[in-house]
């Protein structure tokens, strides 16, 4: 198991890093080994976020890349090592203990509903909370870092997520920028450090890896030919950018491992569980947030115990908030609500699935969201261009 370290080495500490050197005041510690004078003296500071490609991927599979001989050091993602809680970290600098935001599936308390937090939607449907007259502003509380930093700051993603709530809710601050494909994202990059007076921050975004590795498996021969793929292009984008006095940062929200239908948990097969619960399970599928009756807490640690203990850990959840799983310092209001009273984290490969009536129920042959290494250890690669 790895803890995020949120004292000198995770991806909240890269981001206090960035906003010192960008004249800002960070509430986590700063990356030791990360030069401060450096970033604030670069005309352009460019942070990557390569979706879904871990550490320990770019040192089994990237001998020779740009990003395994640009490795600086290794670090952590947060808890839990998913999307949705390290995509608000990269806008806010803090830990999901103060932002809040702890899964794909998350509860809304306020609203008395489960959501797909990314989308903004209620787990039973497809229609925006915004239909409903539900502000995005209502339920997520951290503002982005941008009102920190005294340079121009743009936002470069794909076309498809230039409009979401999600991201447009923390963008403000930002010039935005979108591309369609891989390629596309490299020229947009190329355009924006062409040569001008004002200092910049750039903040650019890619899932395209993340996406195969759900699909087909982060071990996969098709990600292996897209990671390839990126490096080529990486490699051109380097050799073309050289003399703009850019500091280029990569890094990653977490990592993946692959998983098989036969590790697969399913909630639908253990009924005396079910009947302890109060909610649908949130969280992701390698951790698992429980909501349980207060009087079904003993059958619920028993049930685990006699049927659960060799595929996963069983935790209360305001203790891995004692023990700094999800951050330093105050937390969110909203954070007890948030992780349910109990906290299941998968051991090995394996994943846990609750099934709503209106889900298809599509098996994901790579997944994230736990504390193995392959998960939370991300890649930090630093290049002075």
């Amino acid at each position: 198991m790895v803890r995020p370290d949120y004292e000198r080495g995770s991806i909240v500490n890269l981001m206090s890093s960035l906003l010192k050197g960008m004249g800002g005041e960070p509430l986590y510690r700063p990356l030791p080994d990360l030069d401060e004078k450096r970033l604030f003296g670069s005309k352009n500071v460019v942070l990557l976020i390569l979706d879904g490609i871990g550490y320990r991927y770019v040192k089994r599979k990237g001998k020779n890349t740009v990003l395994h001989d640009n490795l600086h050091s290794k670090i952590t993602s947060v808890y839990p090592s998913s999307t949705a809680s390290a995509i608000p970290t990269f806008y806010t600098g803090l830990a999901p203990q103060q932002h809040g935001v702890t899964g794909w599936y998350t509860l809304i308390k306020e609203l008395g509903v489960v959501s797909t937090i990314l989308p903004f939607q209620p787990r039973f449907g497809d229609k925006s909370l915004s239909e409903f007259d539900i502000e995005i502003e209502s339920v997520l509380s951290s503002e982005s870092l941008m009102n920190q930093i005294s340079r121009k700051c743009y936002n470069v993603t794909m076309d498809k997520l230039k409009d979401s709530q999600f991201n447009s809710f923390y963008e403000r601050g930002f010039e935005h920028c979108s591309y369609s494909s891989l390629k596309g994202l490299f020229q947009v990059l190329e355009h924006l450090l062409m040569p001008q007076e004002e200092k910049k921050f750039i903040r650019a975004y890619w899932n395209g890896f993340d996406t195969v590795a759900h699909d087909e498996g982060v071990n996969s021969a098709s990600a292996s030919r897209l990671f390839f793929d990126l490096d080529d292009l990486l490699k051109k984008f380097v050799e073309n950018v050289k003399g703009t006095d850019s500091t280029l940062i990569v890094t990653s929200d977490h990592g993946f491992i692959d998983s098989e239908k036969e590790r697969a948990i399913k909630l639908e097969e253990h009924p005396e569980l079910q009947k302890c619960l109060s909610l649908p399970l949130c969280g992701d599928h390698r951790t698992v947030f429980c909501y349980v009756h207060p009087s079904r807490s003993d059958r619920f640690e028993e049930y685990w115990e006699d049927h659960l203990m060799d595929f996963c850990e069983l935790h209360k959840s305001e203790e891995l908030i004692e023990k700094d799983y999800f951050g330093l310092f105050e937390a969110n209001s909203q954070l007890y609500h948030r992780i349910g009273d109990y906290t299941l984290i998968m051991k090995e490969n394996y994943v846990f699935r609750d099934e709503l009536k209106n889900e298809e129920g599509k098996f994901m042959v790579g997944n994230h969201g736990g504390t193995s290494e392959d998960e939370m250890y991300v890649p930090l690669c630093v290049l002075e261009l």
